[in-house]
């Protein structure tokens, strides 16, 4: 873990303890331009998040702890090939778009929270809650636009709550709502991405992947605690959400279940560092064995699902506390049996 202190929990701590925090943030007079009259020379405004105050006020529900930008994401991520600087044995979360694929450090991640990058073409943002321990992706296009996005100093439900440098708007990092701003009550689009896994272990699956490029400290990350009874892998993209008792996957490696019109198929390696979820067809026949990845008697790549005959439909999921599940989507069932 990076020895840099961890804000947000020191944060935790203070309000745990019932003490106040001064610096406390509050919403500040919404930006107003007046496009149609002319003043000089045309000068685009500057994007409304670079302000230190916020344009909306907070969102119910969430509060603030810390300055926004306190903690400084990354808005323009630097991308390059693998170098010997990076750990194999290091955890990273990964991005396969297109013939492209990216793994983004989780030292870098602890400390960013947020790196807004372009993946195969497309923006996307990759986003970690050191308080849920989870690690969602976004598309960063959203209604004709390409979205930024910063780190607001907030919490909703206990998690990162995102904010939009180009309207300001709040995003639950957990569930990608918009809390408040231009888009309140709309949706990001989650990609399904790698929940953390060791280096080593992405780049033997795709071994021409680029790497994030961090200028500042780092400390790679070479450990994650994940337990029976308080993780549970979130499959937040079925309808309704489901989420799976990490205890079943300790004890079983795989399990299958009907939701809806479709079988969706999880699995997990004996380390839990291997975590993926399909759809499947109701017709095959689906092993999940010594990490290998068999479907109707082919090895199948236990990453994409993709190998002879039939492939899987890879859905998003992403492991975290079993409370920040709860929190977010406390009507939503936890499968504990295989």
């Amino acid at each position: 873990m990076s020895s840099k202190p961890n804000l947000w929990l020191w944060a935790a701590v203070c309000l745990a303890a019932g003490g106040t925090l001064a610096f406390l943030v509050s919403p500040g007079p919404a930006l107003e331009v007046d496009y149609n009259e002319p003043s000089g020379p045309m000068i685009p405004p500057p994007p409304r998040g670079t302000a230190e105050v916020f344009t909306y006020p907070v969102p119910d529900g969430a509060i603030a702890v810390l300055p926004k930008n306190a903690i400084q994401a990354d808005w323009n991520a630097e991308l390059a090939d693998w170098a010997d600087q990076y750990l194999l044995n290091e955890f990273v979360v990964g991005v396969s778009i297109g013939d492209e694929q990216a793994a983004f450090p989780l030292s870098s991640l602890n400390s960013r929270e947020i790196i807004n990058a372009v993946v195969g073409g497309r923006p996307v943002a990759v986003t970690w809650c050191p308080l849920c321990q989870s690690s969602v992706i976004y598309s960063r296009e959203f209604q004709n636009q390409t979205l930024t996005f910063g780190v607001s100093g907030m919490l909703f439900e206990n998690a990162l709550v995102m904010f939009d440098r180009e309207t300001d708007s709040y995003w639950s990092h957990f569930s990608g709502r918009c809390l408040g701003g231009a888009f309140e009550g709309a949706s990001l689009t989650m990609l399904a991405g790698s929940a953390p896994l060791r280096l080593g272990a992405w780049l033997d699956t795709h071994p021409d992947s680029q790497i994030y490029i961090d200028q500042g400290e780092r400390d790679a990350v070479t450990n994650l605690v994940r337990t029976a009874n308080g993780t549970v892998i979130c499959l937040p993209s079925l309808d309704p959400p489901v989420a799976v008792e990490m205890g079943v996957l300790m004890e079983h490696g795989i399990m299958q279940f009907r939701h809806d019109d479709d079988t969706v198929v999880v699995y997990a390696s004996e380390d839990l560092e291997l975590i993926r979820a399909f759809i499947a067809p109701d017709s095959v026949v689906i092993k999940f064995e010594e990490n290998l990845l068999i479907v109707d008697g082919f090895v199948h790549n236990p990453l994409t699902g993709k190998g002879a005959g039939t492939n899987l439909q890879q859905i998003v999921s992403f492991p975290a506390l079993k409370q920040a599940w709860r929190d977010h989507h406390p009507d939503a069932a936890i499968k504990n049996q295989p």
